[in-house]
């Protein structure tokens, strides 16, 4: 026990102590508590920072205003010029009328239009341990290829997380998890987004991407075809020239045809007939084409560029003419309808031995060419006929007819033109128009009697002339 004045009792000990535990827990609060020193401190801190880094941001974005008219640069460009600067850390186009720019521990969101800070806030661990440990790799080895080839290298420190990677940014493309060591091929220019993944948590880390350039996407120029003449009689020749352009990857030769048909209507460009085309061999290409009957032809040529892009053009017609005709079988058809009297069209000869006619009062006659013809570019036809004879008298005159029939049957002849023939003998000629039918025709002649006597042409009578 203490004597007074010498000492403290217990009691007064245990009060002591009791308001020196007091005042510790307070001051502790003070200290560390929520709204304590410390934490006040910290998000001053932390207030600081951020405004540091607004204000940071708000005169890179001031820098751009004022710079980019004269150096002509976007904000992409811009935003990457001060990332190879290490200005900032990185800078995303979120592709929404938004960026994010990633400095000093903070993701900052920038309108693209106003260029406004729109939303500052600290990166998140992940991101923050994500950053820079994932990018993609390839390479173009010429200036326009096909496609590429890409795969993405990634740090060991976060290959137990998941990367992504997305082609291009339309609408319905989808992320693909990347599998560690192989590639994916990119087929067209634009932009690829790869990002780190949390799977367990579902939290998007370090996001990256590349801009693609030199695929060749472009189809060639249409082929040149030329020719030094359009018309000639068949069995004469036509030069024809191809001249093939591509102003992207160039003209692949080896996979260049062309093909002669009577059709203007393109075959399209993976269809079969080209696996048997004539090959392109030499650029530009001259060649000849020669076709033995009345015919229009057209060249499709098939242009294929070094990273298989391919066009078909097809050429302005070119004809090859029937000049002159020939009825060479000799025939007597007197008083027939019969489709077996005909005769025979023979380029580059006159026309003779044919005998047609009628002898009997109302009788008629009919003969055609042995063939038919494409008459789709033809104008009008001339008729020519020697030695035609009547012997029935002007008031009841004879008549032929000249005229064309879609099949050789005489049901579908077409009256043309006709004349009327009396006492006589006499030559003749008739021009008609076709320039109306398209197609196959045959020419035919019709001869009918109105009286009592012969009316016809004897040997050596007739020529047939086509004019274009």
């Amino acid at each position: 026990m203490c004597l007074p004045g010498k000492g403290i009792t217990l009691v007064a000990l245990v009060i002591t102590i009791i308001i020196l535990l007091i005042l510790a827990r307070i001051t502790i609060n003070l200290m560390v508590g929520q709204n304590g020193i410390i934490n006040h401190a910290q998000e001053a801190r932390k207030n600081y920072d951020k405004e540091a880094v607004r204000e940071k941001v708000t005169i890179l974005l001031m820098e751009h205003i004022t710079t980019r008219d004269e150096k002509q640069e976007t904000l992409d460009d811009f935003l990457n010029r001060k990332k190879e600067e290490g200005e900032i850390d990185d800078a995303i186009n979120n592709g929404d009328g938004t960026h994010t720019i990633i400095t000093d521990g903070y993701e900052i969101i920038v309108d693209d239009e106003t260029l406004e800070i729109i939303k500052v806030e600290q990166e998140s661990w992940f991101k923050r341990i994500t950053r820079g440990k994932a990018r993609f790799v390839y390479s173009i080895d010429s200036e326009y290829v096909a496609d590429v080839d890409v795969g993405i290298e990634i740090d060991e420190s976060v290959r137990q997380y998941t990367t992504q990677y997305k082609i291009g940014d339309e609408e319905g493309a989808q992320w693909v998890n990347y599998t560690l060591g192989e590639t994916f091929k990119v087929k067209v220019n634009g932009t690829i987004y790869g990002r780190i993944v949390n799977q367990e948590t579902g939290e998007v880390g370090y996001e990256f991407k590349s801009e693609i350039k030199g695929i060749d996407t472009t189809p060639p120029q249409e082929a040149m075809i030329t020719f030094n003449t359009t018309v000639v009689n068949a069995g004469e020749t036509i030069q024809a020239t191809v001249e093939l352009k591509d102003l992207e990857s160039g003209i692949d030769l080896s996979n260049c045809k062309y093909i002669i048909n009577t059709s203007s209507t393109k075959l399209g460009e993976n269809a079969t007939q080209w696996d048997t085309a004539n090959l392109v061999t030499e650029n530009p290409l001259n060649f000849n084409i020669t076709q033995s009957t009345g015919v229009t032809c057209y060249v499709h040529v098939l242009s294929v560029d070094k990273a298989g892009n391919k066009i078909e053009t097809v050429s302005s017609s070119i004809r090859f003419r029937v000049s002159s005709g020939l009825w060479s079988t000799s025939k007597l058809a007197w008083n027939d309808s019969n489709t077996a009297n005909f005769w025979n069209l023979t380029n580059g000869q006159w026309g003779n031995q044919l005998s047609v006619g009628a002898n009997q009062k109302g009788a008629s006659c009919y003969a055609r060419s042995k063939q038919s013809y494409d008459l789709t570019t033809c104008s009008t036809i001339t008729f020519s006929a020697d030695n035609i004879f009547s012997y029935d008298s002007a008031s009841n005159p004879s008549y032929i007819h000249f005229g064309v029939a879609s099949t050789g049957n005489a049901t579908n002849f077409v009256v043309k033109t006709s004349k009327s023939f009396s006492t006589g003998t006499r030559s003749e000629t008739w021009t008609i128009d076709v320039s109306n039918l398209e197609g196959q025709y045959y020419f035919m002649i019709q001869v009918t009697a109105a009286g009592t006597t012969s009316v016809g042409f004897n040997p050596y009578g007739a020529r047939l002339t086509w004019l274009q």
